[in-house]
């Protein structure tokens, strides 16, 4: 029987990236073959919408109520790029503090009630 000749490997040096290569290649090859993905990106995507949503208290929102059709110059809700680009830039700056609000209103009602309780939740 062979003996495994197990080595160290420190940071830094010339075998570490390709020890760190060989390691990730044959784990992820490894859970490939034995575990199979049940969840799509679609559904990834819906559970993050339904996380945000809640987080924010906001309804879900049906997408079947909406319709998207491309916007010509000449239509009326037309926006230069620059004029849309700054609103999404400014809606993105809402959202974000709209989350970060509701996190901080989330911290504060556990650490109440932990407080409240006597014991950490």
């Amino acid at each position: 029987m062979t003996k495994p000749d197990a080595q160290g490997v420190l940071a830094g040096s010339k075998d570490a990236s390709r020890c760190i290569g060989y390691l990730t290649k044959y784990l992820t090859k490894h859970v490939g073959d034995c575990h199979q993905a049940s969840k799509t990106l679609a559904d990834h995507r819906a559970d993050r919408k339904a996380w945000l949503t809640g987080m924010l208290g906001l309804p879900a929102t049906d997408p079947t109520s909406y319709t998207w059709e491309p916007v010509k110059p000449g239509d009326p809700d037309h926006m230069p790029n620059g004029q849309r680009l700054l609103h999404v830039v400014a809606d993105r700056i809402q959202w974000q503090t709209a989350l970060d609000q509701a996190r901080r209103r989330a911290a504060d009602q556990a650490a109440s009630d932990s407080s409240a309780t006597g014991r950490a939740a």
